[in-house]
């Protein structure tokens, strides 16, 4: 069989440089909608694991509330998460810049223990230097880390949409060429 279908090529690439291009000009709003959207599937998920263990599985809720105490947490979370995403993200940039500046300090620490023994271990003071300020960047300017990221992951989604959309012209112009390849949807 000698087919080769790219109108798949062609929409995902369209969809990916959408995509992108709602990362790049949305910013930090594209990140709370997702995390919006996580959180109602979170909630979904207590809702659905509430709903089973209180009316199809009575007697396992009974003698194992941990399921109920699980359900009740997602359900908390996703609501937090679907209603207020920019408290989420603040709370996560916390975590991670203060995960940085932890392991900055380490790197910083242990470098000026091995000097003598490693003496080219100086890439492990610039790697604790750089994750020190990159906690301080992400702890005190967390909005700014997360537009900056998301700018950078929608240019590489427009930039894979491009590539697609490519691939999809050059499969079709050059559809004869594709003699021993079958390219299913």
């Amino acid at each position: 069989m000698k087919s080769v279908k790219s109108t798949g090529l062609f929409v995902n690439g369209i969809i990916a440089i959408i995509i992108g291009l709602v990362f790049v000009f949305t910013n930090d709003k594209a990140v709370e909608g997702i995390l919006s959207i996580i959180g109602a599937v979170i909630g979904l998920l207590g809702l659905i694991i509430l709903a089973k263990v209180l009316f199809f599985d009575k007697k396992n809720a009974l003698s194992n509330p941990i399921f109920i105490i699980e359900a009740l947490l997602n359900l908390v979370l996703g609501l937090v998460m679907f209603l207020n995403p920019k408290l989420i993200l603040h709370f996560m940039m916390l975590l991670i810049g203060l995960w940085s500046i932890i392991i900055g300090i380490v790197q910083i620490i242990y470098f000026f223990k091995i000097k003598a023994v490693i003496k080219t271990g100086y890439y492990i003071l610039i790697g604790g230097i750089v994750f020190l300020l990159l906690g301080f960047l992400i702890t005190f300017y967390p909005e700014f880390i997360v537009s900056t990221v998301a700018i950078i992951v929608g240019l590489l989604i427009i930039i894979i949409g491009i590539i697609l959309v490519y691939l999809g012209y050059m499969i079709n112009k050059n559809h004869d060429n594709f003699t021993n390849y079958t390219i299913v949807e």
